[in-house]
C-alpha cells in the first residue's frame, strides 16, 4: 500500500474489492433463492399429489444413518449446513477431490437404497 502514490489507484483498487465481494454476496442469496423457491415448488407439488412423504423421509434418514460416518458428515455439511465443496475440505482437512469422491458414493449409495422402495427420481 505505501508503494501506491495516487490516492485515485487505491481508490479504485479498493473499490474493485468491495464491488467483488458484494456480487458474492449476491450469487450467494440468489443461489440460496432458487434453492429456496425449488424447495417450495417441490412441496407444492407433493401436496397436489397428495402423496405421505413421511415414509419417504423415514426411509432416508434411515438410509443416511447407514451410511459410513465419513459420508454421512459430508452429506450434512453439504445439503444440511450448505457449505460448499472447498468449506468442507477445510473443515475437515481433506482434500476436495475427496469431498466430492465421498458425496458421489453417498449419493449413489442412497440412490439405490431409495430405487428399492420405488422412489426413484421422476
Amino acid at each position: 500500500i505505501n508503494d501506491i502514490k495516487d490516492p485515485d489507484k487505491f481508490g479504485s483498487w479498493a473499490l474493485r474489492i468491495v464491488f467483488t465481494k458484494s456480487m458474492d454476496v449476491l450469487r450467494l442469496n440468489s443461489k440460496n433463492r432458487k434453492r429456496k423457491e425449488q424447495y417450495s415448488n417441490e412441496q407444492e407439488r407433493l401436496k397436489g399429489e397428495e402423496v405421505d412423504i413421511e415414509p419417504l423421509k423415514t426411509k432416508l434418514l434411515d438410509a443416511i444413518k447407514a451410511l459410513p460416518a465419513h459420508q454421512q458428515m459430508v452429506i450434512k455439511l453439504f445439503y444440511v449446513e450448505d457449505y460448499n465443496l472447498k468449506e468442507i475440505a477445510e473443515l475437515l482437512t481433506i482434500n476436495v477431490g475427496t469431498v466430492k469422491s465421498r458425496l458421489f458414493h453417498a449419493r449413489e449409495t442412497l440412490k439405490q437404497t431409495l430405487k428399492q422402495y420405488n422412489y426413484e427420481n421422476k
